[in-house]
């Protein structure tokens, strides 16, 4: 479905270019990614076809709690179809560290929240022993190569969390979050977008591949057995 955004949001959209002339400036890039300004994403608004109308906003320590159950609402598809995928079993704790400063909830018009999502930074590096993938201040972690690409990506922007409550679904809103989220790496200058996925979550795998996704590696959860993919989308500049 089709959706209309209202101008503030096509505006921050269309943002999208953010020449970085040095590290420096590269260096700089990140610290804006780990520290949202609340007042420079506040009030964004945009409409779906259907006419219901959505804003989004930064997250605050007051959303913990509720963010915590949208996610849980979003993953239980998953959890009906036999999956058993770490978020479904989140707490407020694990909400926490991504949500606070680096995360966007998403409020209906009666003001509750519907959907979220989280972005973190970090890098990417393949070497002999792997792939390497760092998110945010956290220990290194190895996945299986998928290919033999070299890959070299020490300034990435980390798309996470995404979740949209399920009787909001069909409205666009994963798209178009998606989309604000890839319009900030862009416009600060980030070589690519990452996201951690499994290939069993289908139609979601297949969504990403789509958007221009593709594998990095894969690893698999000792006690799940569950394997995730490391997919990664290059961000050119536009000119």
């Amino acid at each position: 479905m089709k959706i209309q955004i209202a101008t503030q949001f096509t505006a921050l959209l269309s943002a999208l270019v953010w020449p970085i002339a040095n590290k420096a400036l590269a260096m700089s890039c990140i610290t804006v990614l780990t520290s949202i300004d609340p007042s420079q994403y506040s009030n964004l608004i945009f409409m779906a076809a259907n006419g219901s109308q959505f804003k989004v906003r930064p997250a605050t320590s007051e959303d913990i709690g509720t963010v915590t159950d949208v996610i849980h609402n979003a993953f239980g598809v998953w959890q009906e179809k036999g999956l058993n995928l770490k978020p479904m079993y989140q707490t407020d704790a694990d909400t926490a560290r991504h949500l606070i400063g680096k995360g966007f909830v998403v409020e209906n018009s009666k003001g509750e929240i519907i959907a979220t999502f989280s972005l973190e930074v970090g890098s990417i590096t393949k070497n002999e022993g792997g792939v390497e993938f760092i998110e945010g201040g956290a220990a290194p972690s190895a996945f299986l190569p998928s290919s033999n690409e070299p890959i070299d990506l020490p300034h990435v922007v980390i798309f996470k969390k995404l979740a949209v409550k399920r009787q909001y679904a069909g409205l666009g809103l994963g798209s178009y979050l998606y989309n604000f989220a890839e319009s900030l790496g862009r416009k600060d200058g980030y070589s690519a977008i990452v996201l951690e996925t499994v290939e069993s979550a289908d139609w979601l795998y297949q969504w990403y591949l789509k958007l221009g996704f593709r594998t990095v590696g894969t690893y698999i959860y000792p006690k799940s057995q569950v394997k995730t993919s490391l997919m990664y989308k290059p961000l050119e500049r536009e000119k």
